[in-house]
């Protein structure tokens, strides 16, 4: 095992993770930093994934450190007032521990919740813009040996 595949391996994971949790909705998953066109398209998820940082913490045993972060966008044209609050639910249910796979899908281990989810609603971030938007975010930890 190469911890160089370790941030590959958990990013790939994640995105899979979270575009079921999307197809499930239905919604549309960005992930931050991919080129898109929203143009027209202004209820959607976008996922952000920070780290992993790795602290070793004995000889090959490390702890690998990674902060997610989903930012939910809604339309606000929409005649649904409710549609903010039910995707804000459904994202916020969706943090829990994560399985990593190696891309062979050979079990590499599970990504722990570690903290308290954080929600933040910005509500209507533009004035000309009608969209409302917020953010779902969680620390997760994972222990992997080389």
């Amino acid at each position: 095992m190469s911890n160089s595949n370790w941030p590959r391996w958990i990013f790939s994971s994640v995105t899979q993770y979270f575009q079921a949790v999307a197809n499930a909705y239905p919604i549309e998953l960005h992930v931050e930093g991919i080129e898109r066109d929203t143009t027209d398209k202004k209820t959607f998820i976008e996922l952000r994934i920070d780290g992993p940082t790795t602290k070793e913490l004995s000889h090959n045993y490390n702890k690998l450190s990674v902060t997610v972060e989903i930012l939910w966008s809604v339309d606000m044209t929409s005649t649904d007032f409710h549609e903010s609050w039910r995707l804000k639910g459904a994202v916020l249910d969706a943090f829990d521990d994560m399985c990593i796979t190696e891309t062979d899908g050979t079990h590499l281990g599970t990504l722990i919740l570690k903290s308290e989810t954080r929600v933040a609603d910005y509500g209507q971030i533009k004035e000309d813009v009608q969209i409302v938007q917020g953010t779902v975010a969680a620390n997760f930890e994972m222990f992997l040996e080389e």
